[in-house]
């Protein structure tokens, strides 16, 4: 099971359902869908393991990103490593390897620059379980039936975050 958040520019440009295509094309199952705004403090949570590894503005302007608009969080899941498999279909984070490299992958194809990649993606498969936004979107914690173990669960950390039905 993993997690993968089409970002707000992606919504912006019109590129929401070439990401499900995509997903849905490469054998994984959307198991749940919401939308949702973060605020900046949320983003700046959420972004926060990258905080020593990017250079400031990179990480400052990915923080403005997330917080910009609309995002939609999907539960993914399928058959053998899902995580592994999300991660192929994204391909790498920086948009111009990703052409090079990866050019039918959805960064390659749907990104602009490495702060407007279209999707984040779980890293690892130990953290499909675990990832989150500190935000509570309603994904149910449910046995996963292809790895024996919880499906990821958005919960929240720092509040909670609005939705696009209030």
């Amino acid at each position: 099971c993993s997690v993968c958040i089409i970002r707000p520019h992606c919504l912006r440009e019109g590129n929401t359902g070439t990401v499900f295509d995509r997903l849905v094309e490469a054998g994984l199952e959307i198991s749940a869908v919401q939308s949702f705004s973060l605020t900046r403090p949320q983003a700046e949570n959420f972004y926060e393991v990258y905080k020593t590894v990017l250079p400031s503005a990179q990480y400052s302007a990915m923080i403005t990103e997330l917080a910009s608009g609309i995002c939609i969080v999907l539960e993914v899941r399928g058959e053998g490593e899902p995580v592994l498999k999300l991660r192929e279909l994204c391909g790498p984070y920086d948009v111009e390897i990703a052409k090079h490299l990866r050019p039918g992958t959805i960064r390659a194809n749907l990104g602009r620059d490495n702060v407007h990649n279209a999707v984040h993606c779980t890293d690892l498969p130990e953290d499909g379980k675990d990832d989150h936004l500190g935000v509570d979107v309603g994904l149910r914690s449910t046995p996963c039936e292809a790895q024996g173990r919880e499906l990821p669960r958005i919960r929240p950390l720092i509040g909670r975050a609005r939705t696009t039905s209030e």
